[in-house]
């Protein structure tokens, strides 16, 4: 993986401040969510990070599926990989 430290002036947000920020909606949906079923739906290129992220917070047990889309065409998103994992 390329290190791009040398090409970066600033940081304008550190990841101490990213991680508490992240964990306050893992907070909530926890708690929204604890009676109820909650499907995690990550759509891959971009999404992946965070949504790994927001589900190391939550404490209740939830399916989730990680979707890749080709992109765009004439404004429909066809799913061209569908894959399903269960995080207890």
């Amino acid at each position: 993986m390329q290190d791009f430290h040398e090409f970066i002036d600033a940081v304008l947000v550190d990841e101490k401040t990213i991680e508490g920020r992240v964990a306050e909606p893992g907070a909530h949906i926890s708690r929204a969510y604890a009676d109820k079923e909650l499907l995690i739906v990550c759509l891959l290129r971009g999404g992946l990070t965070f949504t790994a992220d927001l589900t190391r917070h939550l404490t209740i047990p939830l399916p989730w599926i990680a979707c890749r889309y080709p992109g765009m065409v004439s404004g429909i998103m066809p799913l061209a990989e569908m894959s399903e994992s269960t995080s207890t």
